[in-house]
Formats: C-alpha cells, structure tokens, sequence
C-alpha cells in the first residue's frame, strides 16, 4: 500500500470514529499502524499507533488531530453536520466498491445519522424507511438500490442529493400503500362482521 493509501484509510477510520461507529478506536488505531508500516512519518502518528484501544475519545483524539495537522490532512469536520457527510462518504465508497449493499448503506444511515442528523443526508435515512415499507407498498427494490447508488455517487462527487425521494417511488408507494390499505380495511370489516 502506498502513504497515500493508508493516509487516506486513516482518514476514512477517523470519520466512522467520530460518529462512533461501532469499530471505533480500533480501526483508527489499525489504520496508523498500516501508515506507519507503509513509511508515513509522523511523530502523532507513531504515538495513535501505539495505543492499545483502551484510552478513552478524549485521550486518543488530540493525537489523532496532531497527527492529521502534521500531515496536513484536514480533519473531518468540524461541527456534527460536516463529520456525518464525511462519514457517509466513507460508507459511500464501501458501497461502490461492493463491499456494503445498498440497503446496508441506508440502514447504517438510518441507524447513524437518523432523521435529527444532517440535513443533507435525509434523503438517504428516507431511502432507509423506503426500504422498511417496501414489502408493503410493492415497491421495486431494484429501484431503491439504483438510488441509493446514485445518492453515494452524489455525495462522493460533493453534488447535493435530492430534496425527497424520486416521484416515481413516492407515487408508487403511495398509490400501492393505498389500495392495501383499502384492502386491509375491507378485509376488518368483513371479519367484524363474521364474529357477530
């Protein structure tokens, strides 16, 4: 792996980790080892390699942002809003190097960033409820992935994603949830009325 490679893992690890992903100071920690290993030199960067995962977030991070100082690496952020798009990013490429599906991008999202996270990134936690309803309202998965892929492409091209979702997905769910909700309500009436 080249210095830019791993410069650039360790980036990707720093933004999961500041939205605490699960991973969280593990994969940090593994990513300054493979950049030391791959020859980036840096003094912070030797010290983040060091720890051993159990220092708490307050420990760890004013190292970690010495090290991406001396590296001249920006460092994800800095308000909430901006660290969510960067982590998404990240889970963004997963998805189009085929290491993470469509619906696993936007239940990370959901389960992530979810409906009070950044703006931004609200039309990807939709696509996550899309998702959930999708067995109801007969949506076409297909359908939703095609977006999904778009919404990563998007943001990994810094172009805004769309406001709402696509008015084919809303229509057809819409119309479909309609009618099975005509037909769920029938469907009471009927029974009510055979257990009279």
């Amino acid at each position: 792996m080249t210095e830019s490679t791993e410069t650039s893992a360790l980036f990707d690890a720093v933004a999961l980790w500041e939205v605490r992903e699960s991973s969280g100071a593990a994969a940090v920690i593994s990513a300054a080892v493979n950049a030391v290993v791959a020859g980036v030199d840096s003094p912070s960067l030797f010290e983040v390699a060091g720890f051993t995962g159990k220092e708490s977030y307050w420990t760890i991070r004013p190292v970690v942002e010495a090290t991406f100082e001396e590296l001249n690496i920006p460092y994800p952020g800095p308000d909430r809003d901006e660290m969510q798009i960067a982590a998404t990013r990240v889970m963004g490429k997963r998805l189009l190097d085929g290491e993470l599906s469509a619906r696993d991008l936007c239940a990370w999202a959901h389960s992530t960033i979810g409906h009070d996270g950044a703006a931004r990134l609200q039309p990807l936690v939709e696509l996550d409820d899309a998702y959930d309803i999708e067995e109801y309202a007969g949506a076409d998965v297909q359908v939703l992935d095609d977006a999904a892929h778009e919404m990563a492409m998007s943001l990994l091209a810094g172009d805004p994603l769309p406001d709402r979702l696509w008015p084919e997905l809303v229509n057809g769910f819409s119309a479909r949830a309609a009618t099975e909700s005509r037909f769920r309500s029938a469907m009471r009436r009927i029974r009510a009325r055979l257990n009279r």
